[in-house]
């Protein structure tokens, strides 16, 4: 199903954006990514869930070079969006 996928997301030219935060949690083999078979697919992976680090909130985006400007975009936003320190960094009073 992956496969066809990426192949209607080839034929129309679609970026595709995959969130993958649970992908250490496949325990019989490796996950299926659309990003093993399209190149225009935005790749959202995460440690927080993947090493127990509850609150951490800590992940990357991966992509070919073919989307730089896209990530850029994306960071602008991301700068002005989140603005708060994960939990564990706050100090509580």
């Amino acid at each position: 199903r992956i496969k066809a996928l990426a192949k209607v997301a080839a034929e129309k030219d679609i970026i595709v954006m995959t969130d993958e935060i649970y992908e250490r949690f496949c325990y019989d083999s490796n996950c299926p990514s659309i990003a093993n078979y399209h190149d225009k697919t935005l790749l959202l992976r995460g440690f927080s869930k993947a090493y127990a680090m509850t609150g951490w909130r800590l992940g990357y985006m991966a992509a070919d070079e073919s989307l730089k400007n896209v990530i850029e975009e994306m960071t602008k936003i991301q700068q002005y969006t989140f603005v708060c320190a994960p939990t564990p960094f706050q100090k509580i009073y």
